[in-house]
């Protein structure tokens, strides 16, 4: 515990900063839609990843500035020329005095090289919520008038642009900035006024290079001496990430390629030298057909996240982690067919379909709905040789600093593994013996967000997982890895089948081994305007091991960021965090070349 209270102590001498929403460097905004009347507007902007963001607005304010991080402008909305902010109807129905709609004008600006701003002006003073949802990744906006503000029916809401002074220290504006009056008759349908094939295609081009230093656990059953798992003490890694995206039209093109090149260093135990590996494959690409504003196809190779969840998505079949716990490392694409509709703003019904590694099918059903300052989704989903398997979730923005959030999962029967003692050589061995059950499964989080008036966002998080190990469960669990290891360290006859059941037990099929978890995150964004700091820790409930996972990143200018990850496991060398490792440290750099 002194380690985690230094760890903590020195985290939180730096905490200062603005933004509140994790993203990846170089996120591009490639479309604005907007739904507007009198009386409400919600504005849409869609994005690769969410979003660090801003927003600012005076009290009773008829604009808003909206400051997106580390964002760049597509090529389509830098495109867009300038012109009058009131589209002809509007005027037409000013001229017969009628009342104009709440947004009067969006304009984006784009600058430096990776900072955003959106100025909104409306008819009158209003009030604004915020909300952002993933997958694909939306910043959404929405706009109420101040209702004792609003003029009497009939009369004139038109008013000049009035000149936005930002509530914060205005951003330093380059000499070569670029500004966009986005005229709103130009929103809708997504691809209307698409640049040639030349200008719609964009890349980017980042290139990972980091270190891996690991300390191994003092006693690891389930790795015996490390001869099993094998994780070497030390590791250098380059990363090339490229990226091309086409846009003409109503067709979407986008391919991740990704070529890893990696040295490797074993331990001491396992007495060989160093070894250099290189793996080039396409981690993501997808096609997408816009057959009209509500109805979408894309097929390809994807990473499909969803959820408000930090620790990990339990409504989620399709992967296991969100990307949260390290940010650095990208996770690997899977096969996707979706068919998307989105019949108005507030919802959306996708039918997906994938093509598991063991070439099995999954299909599912899910629906989304988004409300003023709340969102839901449900999904149903049936892969080949398991039954249904429903999830939720659901979120609300309590106020501009509160978040509450839920998602979890049902399931009929489960997959998992689980210890139980056989005849067999080893006498062990992991088995799905609750697949056929007539037992349902629930995983539940809980949590919330908090930001403070410096930026700083706390969160905590919930979890019961019903499918993890009870405690006589988790008994026999400790009882094999002790026998099984002993058998396969004898290196006898026994020794495939051992290595066998070890493997298994060491991947059982549970995102979380045991049933109860806390989960709490520190987030401190733009330190100084250059550094992020992000301090994750989750306890074990039930064996009351932890984790620890600082972030420091540090954004030296517009091409070059310097990263460190830490990883602090503790707990007895059979619980669930301290079975394998006790730390593990990442430190590098990532380059943006375009």
């Amino acid at each position: 515990m002194k380690k985690i209270a230094l760890v903590t102590f020195l985290f939180l001498m730096f905490m200062e900063g603005a933004y509140s929403q994790p993203i990846s460097p170089q996120n591009t905004l490639y479309n604005i839609r907007y739904h507007h009347d009198l009386l409400y507007t919600r504005i849409v902007l869609h994005m690769d990843a969410s979003p660090f963001y801003r927003v600012d607005s005076f009290p009773h304010s008829k604009s808003m500035v909206i400051s997106l991080s580390e964002v760049v402008l597509s090529k389509k909305l830098l495109e867009y020329p300038t012109s009058l902010p009131l589209i002809q109807e509007e005027r037409d129905r000013k001229e017969r005095g009628g009342q104009l709609s709440l947004l009067e004008k969006i304009e984006v600006k784009q600058l430096a090289s990776d900072t955003v701003t959106i100025l909104m002006t409306f008819s009158n003073p209003s009030q604004y919520k915020t909300l952002i949802l993933q997958n694909p990744a939306r910043l959404i906006i929405d706009v109420t008038p101040i209702l004792e503000e609003l003029p009497p029916l009939g009369e004139k809401a038109i008013t000049p642009f009035p000149h936005i002074v930002p509530t914060t220290p205005p951003m330093n504006e380059p000499s070569n900035s670029q500004t966009v009056s986005v005229p709103t008759e130009n929103l809708l349908p997504a691809e209307k006024n698409q640049t040639a094939l030349s200008k719609a295609f964009s890349t980017k081009f980042q290139i990972l290079n980091y270190v891996t230093q690991m300390e191994l656990a003092d006693q690891n059953i389930f790795n015996p001496n490390n001869r099993l798992i094998q994780f070497p003490k030390a590791q250098l890694d380059i990363d090339l990430r490229p990226t091309f995206r086409l846009q003409s039209h109503a067709i979407s093109l986008l391919v991740k390629p990704q070529l890893i090149v990696n040295t490797k260093w074993p331990t001491q135990s396992l007495g060989e030298a160093s070894k250099t590996d290189n793996d080039a494959f396409i981690n993501e690409w997808h096609a997408q057909w816009e057959f009209s504003p509500s109805l979408i196809g894309v097929y390809g190779r994807e990473v499909l996240l969803w959820g408000p969840s930090y620790l990990f998505s339990p409504s989620n079949p399709f992967f296991d982690e969100n990307g949260q716990s390290n940010p650095k490392r990208e996770l690997r694409g899977k096969d996707f067919l979706r068919v998307i509709s989105i019949p108005n703003s507030s919802w959306a019904f996708s039918f997906i379909s994938n093509r598991e590694d063991d070439s099995k099918l999954a299909h599912m059903l899910k629906i989304d709905y988004t409300g003023q300052s709340y969102a839901l989704g449900l999904n149903l989903s049936k892969s080949e040789g398991h039954r249904l398997r429903f999830g939720d979730y659901g979120q609300v923005t309590v106020s501009d600093a509160m978040l509450l959030y839920t998602e979890g999962s049902l399931s009929h029967g489960t997959k998992a593994l689980y210890p139980r003692q056989t005849a067999t050589p080893v006498g062990w061995e992991m088995a799905g013996i609750k697949k056929q059950t007539d037992r349902y499964f629930f995983t539940e989080l809980v949590g919330g967000s908090y930001t403070l008036g410096n930026g700083m966002t706390l969160s905590v998080e919930y979890v019961h997982n019903q499918e993890g190990y009870s405690d006589a469960e988790a008994k026999q669990y400790d009882q094999l890895g002790r026998e099984v290891s002993e058998i396969f360290l004898a290196q006898d006859e026994r020794l495939a089948l051992a290595a066998s059941v070890l493997g298994s037990a060491s991947s059982p099929g549970l995102r979380l081994l045991r049933r109860n978890y806390l989960f709490f995150q520190v987030l401190q964004t733009d330190i100084h305007n250059k550094i992020d700091l992000t301090l994750r820790y989750t306890h074990n409930l039930d064996d009351q091991s932890w984790v620890l996972v600082p972030v420091i990143e540090w954004n030296q200018n517009d091409w070059i960021q310097i990263f460190a990850l830490g990883t602090v496991q503790g707990g007895h060398p059979t619980t669930e965090f301290g079975r394998f490792i006790k730390y593990q440290a990442v430190v590098g750099t990532k380059l943006f070349i375009w």
